[in-house]
């Protein structure tokens, strides 16, 4: 959204620092927007390999936490 003359992200900001982290995050979202920014990034570059590193990272992460879920 436009914010005076500058565009703001509504809600990415707050992923952005622990502490303005949501209580609640939407992982699901935070995962199809990283998926989206690799896509729209096809060539090949070191920051797109970090990307893909954390994007390979948090799906781990994000199995496990779903794993731990249907345990408990």
């Amino acid at each position: 959204y436009m914010q005076v003359s500058t565009p703001v992200t509504r809600t990415l900001d707050k992923y952005l620092q622990a502490k303005t982290l949501p209580k609640r995050p939407r992982y699901d979202q935070v995962f199809k927007t990283l998926e989206f920014v690799l896509s729209q990034c096809p060539e090949p570059s070191a920051t797109r390999d970090k990307l893909v590193e954390y994007r390979d990272l948090f799906g781990h992460w994000l199995g496990a936490k779903a794993e731990k879920q249907a345990t408990s």
